[in-house]
């Protein structure tokens, strides 16, 4: 996969969403894991920390690697020029 490609599936994937937009995304579908959470750990009555953990990871890295990675490419290509 050459590099556009994998630029271009980064753009997809932040829907030109900017910073403000992806770290409110992401405050919302964390507040929805942690009620998740909350209702398993009360109402079902299982432990399911390790789990939200890793969810809570992946969200936030789900939101905020492709922003970052389009803005260093982005400032790259502004101070080569292209």
């Amino acid at each position: 996969m050459s590099n556009n490609g994998i630029l271009s599936r980064f753009q997809a994937t932040n829907d030109g969403r900017g910073l403000i937009g992806n770290v409110m995304g992401a405050i919302c579908v964390s507040c929805a894991i942690g009620l998740a959470f909350m209702f398993c750990r009360n109402v079902i009555k299982t432990d399911m920390h390790s789990l939200t953990r890793l969810m809570l990871l992946l969200t936030w890295l789900y939101f905020l690697v492709p922003w970052l990675v389009l803005r260093v490419t982005k400032t790259a290509l502004q101070k080569t020029g292209e």
